[in-house]
Parts: structure tokens; C-alpha cells; sequence
């Protein structure tokens, strides 16, 4: 893989993607910004991603360019001894971001018919799905699965955060765990997830020593990338067990049906084991919801 350099940044037709504000043609200042020796720039920076390229509940098409570059940023040495917000460190506040992209995409591949209008010409309109012309905004279209573009760079994004696993600041090796684990979960991958990102899953979510959200994360994104999770199903912690009995792989475990359903018997204590301190992967809801799906596919609605 080449060197990161800012040049990539000046490569991308940024006025032919959006953000919740518009053509995204300040974008790239905004992403040098998140360099800046000044605190303010890098303040207007992280405001500029958490509220702009991703907005409310929508992520708009700046968000799979911003993410594929902002992963290979996170190499650059100007990031180093840079503080973010919240005792964070600059990197960490990228990789949430980069966590948070993922979360937004699997929500809109999980629901396709959530739609944004984008520009006949907009770069990341070949993934999506066009419903319709947008008969009140000239050359403009409705369009859906807003997350495809993401998911087509998942493989690739996966593999660049793969390094950061080896940073010195445990917040940052945190944050790019929880990041792969929202980008092994992401439906509609063009490849799988690779070996070494599933076992550096496997090993967060076995590992009893890490912080829980941490561990979540990884069995949510073994779960979203169909991996065993069997193991897990013995795990001393009851939300790693309830998650790991999410997975396909086990639906014939007869140890799930029963974990699923005493999660069930008090729905709103089950959701209160996701803590939303960072993006989650895998959910595009509450968890008590998505369990009785899943039983109910299982084992036929009641």
C-alpha cells in the first residue's frame, strides 16, 4: 500500500458528493483540519464529520470516501501527541468516527428503502439504488441502501485499521477494534472478512481482561460476518453469551434458544447491557428487538 500523502485529498471530485449541508467541497479542509496544530480547527473538524457527513440519524455519500481516506490517514505522523475531545486522543476520535460510518451504513443496508436525494451525478450513485427523479430538485434523484459504498470499501478498510491494533495508546487499540468489528458487520461486503481481522475478533471477545463494550463489539462483529461463535455460548459474561447466540452458525445450538428467551423475559433490561459509549456494530436497533427476530425465525412466532 502506497504512503498516505495529502494529495489524495485534492484526487476526489468532492463537489460531485454530499453531506447533510450540501456539495461536499469543503470536506477536505474540514479532514486536513483534523491535523491542525490549533485546537479550534481540530473542534470545527470532528464537528464537521459527526454533524455533517454523518447527520442525526443519516449518513449522506461523502461518508464512503471520507471513510476509506480517514482510515489511511490515521498513518500520518501529524497526528502524533495530538489531543481530541474527552481525554481522547486525535486518533481515537477518527476511529470512533470511522466505527460510527459503519454503524450508519448497516443500519441503511438493513433498511434500503431509507433515501436521500443525490445529484444525477454523484460519485456514489452506481452503488445505490434509484427509486425515482426527484420532480422538485433539478437533476437530482431519490435514492436508497445509502450504506453499498461502504460496504464495497469494507475489505478495504479493514485491512488499512489493522495496524492501529498495534498502538501504544490503549484508547486508539480500543477504538480500531471496535472499528474493524463495525466493518466486519457491515452487510453486503464485496469480499469477506479476512482471516487475520476474524481472529483479531475472536481475541478481543474471549479476552475477560478487556473493557465489556469492547468485547460486545467483537462477538457483534463475528456475529454480522457469519463466524462460529460457539465458543463463546460457555462465556462467563451473560451479554457475550446473548450476543455470541446471535449468530447464524448456531441456530441449532439448543443452549441459544433458552438464552434468548430468558433475555427476553425482561426486554429492557437486555437492551440496557448495550452501553452506546462508542459505535456498536451488527445492531441497527434495540438488541431486545433484534433477539426476537432472530427466535422468531428460529422457532416460529408466538
Amino acid at each position: 500500500m502506497a504512503v498516505w500523502s495529502d494529495d489524495e485529498l485534492d484526487g476526489v471530485e468532492w463537489g460531485r458528493l454530499s453531506h447533510a449541508y450540501g456539495a461536499a467541497t469543503d470536506t477536505p479542509d474540514h479532514l486536513r483540519g483534523l491535523m491542525s496544530a490549533e485546537v479550534e480547527v481540530r473542534e470545527e473538524a470532528l464537528v464537521h464529520l459527526f454533524n455533517s457527513v454523518l447527520h442525526q440519524t443519516t449518513m449522506y455519500t461523502a461518508a464512503a470516501p471520507v471513510a476509506e481516506l480517514g482510515a489511511r490517514m490515521l498513518e500520518d505522523p501529524r497526528f502524533d501527541g495530538l489531543d481530541g475531545r474527552y481525554g481522547k486522543s486525535m486518533r481515537e476520535e477518527l476511529l470512533n468516527f470511522l466505527g460510527y460510518v459503519a454503524q450508519y451504513a448497516t443500519d441503511a443496508q438493513i433498511h434500503p428503502e431509507l433515501a436521500i436525494f443525490v445529484s444525477h451525478d454523484d460519485l456514489e450513485l452506481p452503488f445505490m439504488e434509484i427509486f425515482g427523479a426527484a420532480t422538485h430538485i433539478e437533476d437530482a434523484v431519490c435514492a436508497g441502501r445509502l450504506g453499498a459504498g461502504c460496504a464495497h470499501r469494507a475489505a478495504s478498510v479493514i485491512s488499512t485499521l489493522m495496524p492501529r491494533l498495534d498502538s501504544r495508546n490503549v484508547g486508539e487499540r480500543d477504538a480500531a477494534l471496535n472499528a474493524i468489528a463495525c466493518w466486519a458487520a457491515l452487510p453486503g461486503g464485496a469480499r469477506p472478512v479476512s482471516p487475520p481481522a476474524l481472529e483479531q475478533l475472536r481475541g478481543g471477545a474471549s479476552d475477560r481482561t478487556r473493557e465489556t463494550w469492547v468485547r460486545i463489539g467483537c462477538v457483534l462483529g463475528l456475529v454480522g460476518a457469519g463466524a462460529d461463535t460457539g465458543d463463546l455460548l460457555a462465556d462467563d459474561s451473560d451479554i457475550v453469551r446473548i450476543c455470541a447466540a446471535l449468530s447464524p452458525t448456531v441456530a441449532i445450538d439448543p443452549r441459544t434458544a433458552a438464552m434468548i428467551g430468558a433475555a427476553l423475559a425482561d426486554p429492557g433490561e437486555c437492551d440496557s447491557w448495550i452501553q452506546e459509549i462508542a459505535p456498536v456494530p451488527f445492531l441497527a436497533g434495540p438488541l431486545s428487538v433484534l433477539l426476537a427476530e432472530v427466535h422468531g425465525r428460529r422457532h416460529g412466532a408466538t
